[in-house]
């Protein structure tokens, strides 16, 4: 069977054929029998689909019974053949100009058997076995303009790669392997980059790339082993350059992200990771790793995962030295540390951050978290451990409930309306809590809970908790951890408050409808039990507890402050107030001992003032309660309710500042206190007027 100078399909049949193309770029296919393809320079590109005779020499096993051959014309001679691998096409090339392809022989079972052709025949008689010359030769595997995918043989295979070679993928089997880049293609021109498993080689400005597939052993670590062979041994560029693979790893990958977010691994070399746009997570592994950073790249997460080394016995070191390069128009006065969790977090602006994981970590997780370098458009270096120890720390929580860390430096801490219910363990240095979202000082209302303080963000789903701020959960006279405080807090309108003031004047305790232990500070505290059977304890300062209709049965054991004022000579040094709601007034309370307590009763509550009557003057001074004040504006005084207990003198209706506007009920306030004496005490009354009168000609008959 001869073709013409076109491009023919030449048909064998199942003898022993001689099948000719010529000139043209042909499809020949002998099938059964001995069949012989000629071939001589200038044929072209030829195709051979042998699909020879098999028969079984056994049960199940199948050999192939026909004899092939490829007979070479003049000019041809075996130093002038090249092989290589398309897919699952083997490809014999005699010069750019002409090939010969044999299909499907590297496909498997029956296939790959009837398609090979067993020899090579040159015009001098000699012979080559195609099988054991392909097995010996270089593999040259070449790509189309086509996405292809670039099959390995275990032998040492030769890649070429172009400009025009499309989107190339090759699984590498084993052997010694190279990779030339044609085109004029330098290494400057070719971008490494790691993505999951594989490496791809990416021409840069162009259409092209390659991707080596498997060659890590772990798509999710930056210091996931290597494949070893799965690699390529030699890449060589068209100036004559060499890289072997572990110069790649070592100081030529550079990754890349997109505009989405992205998860950007690097490997054991000296890496080059940038996540452009979007939140992306970028992680260098071993070696001397940089990450860049530009204005509009997001909030990015480095875990770096450096590599440590011992210097002496159980001593480990961070043996590599890794720098974030910033871009233009970022400078170090731009930025700002805070501290989330375990994490570092470098803020240029609201729009761009860097979270550096695990830098407040233990051990050896920290020291391969660490980067060690800022580095700056005008070549200035910041030793990254020394600007975070001198800068205030800034540390804001997110919408989640979060433990916020502290530092032992200046930490500033930011609260907003949408921050959870945080809290923070502080650790000392001199810091402030900032409230945004426009806080003021009455939207937040700050309370005792244990050893704790929590300010909590009124008529909001917000609160941040102050973490181990009293020795003594059980106790209102506890004292302060004074390096747990926040020593500032400052608000949205610009006034600030000191941790003394917080304590002060500003803790108010507001009890559930349970059953609670609800205890003050040093300061002047507000509490207040709700429903349910509560205890109350003021402790020092000018303490006031409310108490409403349907409050229950509670306790007060005040324990407020004592004082000197001589030699031996006690007093209460602070002012407590009990303040009843509306609908409770003086004549509704029933007052009595109760052993050592002071008993007040109303209708189906009731509040007991504990070591009222005590025999110990200092505990009887501490217990006691200075004012009590109704809703009407009536008051009683601790010593009015001594004078009802221990003489029977009734308790007043008002207060003897308390304005009265009638007569009448000044005639009635006069007549029931001189009533209450038992003998003829002399009893004077003097009345103040809020405003002078031009004359006054009321009598007062008691």
């Amino acid at each position: 069977m001869i073709g013409t100078d076109k491009d023919d399909i030449i048909l064998g049949s199942k003898g022993n054929d001689i099948l000719s193309g010529g000139k043209g770029n042909d499809l020949l296919s002998g099938g059964a029998g001995n069949d012989t393809y000629l071939f001589n320079l200038g044929d072209g590109h030829d195709t051979i689909d042998n699909q020879g005779e098999l028969e079984y020499t056994g049960f199940l096993n199948r050999i192939k019974s026909d004899v092939d051959t490829i007979r070479f014309g003049d000019g041809i001679s075996a130093d002038m053949l090249s092989c290589a691998r398309r897919n699952k096409d083997l490809v014999i090339s005699i010069n750019s100009q002409n090939s010969i392809t044999i299909k499907n022989w590297f496909s498997t079972g029956d296939t790959q058997l009837a398609a090979r052709v067993d020899f090579f025949e040159f015009t001098d008689g000699s012979q080559l076995n195609i099988k054991d010359w392909y097995n010996n030769s270089p593999i040259i595997t070449s790509g189309t303009v086509k996405d292809e995918t670039l099959l390995s043989s275990n032998y040492n295979d030769i890649y070429r790669f172009g400009r025009n070679s499309g989107h190339d993928q090759i699984t590498e089997l084993g052997g010694n392997d190279k990779l030339e880049f044609v085109d004029g293609i330098m290494p400057s021109d070719i971008r490494f980059s790691r993505q999951g498993t594989d490496i791809i080689a990416t021409l840069i400005g162009g259409n092209s790339s390659i991707t080596f597939k498997n060659i890590f052993s772990d798509a999710t670590s930056a210091r996931a082993g290597i494949n070893t062979n799965n690699v390529i041994e030699e890449f060589i560029f068209a100036d004559g350059t060499k890289l072997t693979w572990d110069e790649v790893l070592n100081n030529h990958l550079y990754m890349i992200g997109t505009d989405k977010d992205d998860i950007i691994l690097g490997s054991k070399g000296n890496d080059i990771l940038s996540g452009g746009k979007g939140n992306d997570l970028l992680s260098g592994g071993a070696g001397n790793d940089t990450y860049l950073f530009n204005l509009g790249d997001g909030h990015d997460t480095i875990d770096n995962q450096g590599e440590l080394e011992y210097t002496g016995f159980l001593n480990r070191i961070k043996s590599d030295v890794d720098t974030i390069r910033f871009g233009d128009g970022i400078s170090a006065d731009m930025l700002s540390c805070a501290r989330r969790n375990k994490d570092l977090v470098i803020s240029i602006n609201s729009q761009n951050s860097i979270t550096i994981k695990n830098w407040f970590s233990t051990g050896d997780t920290q020291l391969a978290a660490r980067v060690d370098f800022f580095e700056f458009t005008d070549g200035s270096q910041l030793n990254i451990k020394d600007w975070y120890n001198n800068s205030p720390i800034i540390t804001s929580g997110t919408v989640k409930d979060e433990t916020l860390l502290s530092s032992n430096y200046n930490d500033i801490y930011r609260f907003g309306r949408n921050s959870g219910h945080d809290q923070i363990t502080e650790l000392g240095g001199n810091d402030k809590l900032e409230f945004v979202d426009g806080i003021m000082p009455s939207d937040i209302r700050f309370s005792r809970q244990g050893t704790d303080i929590i300010a909590t963000l009124i008529g909001g789903n917000s609160s941040i908790t102050f973490k181990n701020i009293f020795s003594d959960a059980t106790s209102a006279r506890a004292s302060i951890n004074t390096n747990n405080v926040i020593e500032e807090f400052i608000f949205a309108d610009g006034t600030k408050l000191t941790w003394d003031e917080v304590l002060n004047n500003h803790l108010y305790m507001i009890g559930t409808d349970r059953n609670d232990t609800i205890l003050g500070s040093k300061g002047n505290d507000i509490l207040s039990g709700g429903k349910g059977n509560d205890l109350l304890s003021g402790g020092a300062g000018n303490d006031t507890y409310l108490f409403n209709l349907g409050d229950g049965h509670d306790t007060i054991d005040n324990r407020g402050e004592l004082g000197y004022t001589g030699f031996l000579n006690r007093i209460k040094s602070d002012v407590d107030t009990i303040r009843f709601g509306d609908g409770i007034s003086a004549k509704m309370i029933d007052i009595k001992k109760s052993a050592t307590d002071l008993l007040l009763t109303f209708g189906t509550d009731s509040i007991t003032i504990k070591n009222w009557f005590s025999t110990n003057l200092d505990t009887k001074l501490s217990s006691q309660i200075d004012i009590f004040q109704f809703a009407d504006g009536s008051s009683w005084l601790a010593a009015d309710i001594n004078a009802h207990i221990n003489d029977g003198i009734p308790l007043p209706v008002f207060s003897s500042n308390a304005p009265i506007s009638n007569f009448t009920l000044i005639t009635q306030s006069v007549s029931a206190f001189v009533a209450s004496d038992d003998d003829s005490d002399a009893v004077t009354c003097e009345l103040m007027l809020a405003n002078p009168l031009p004359h006054f000609n009321h009598s007062i008959k008691a």
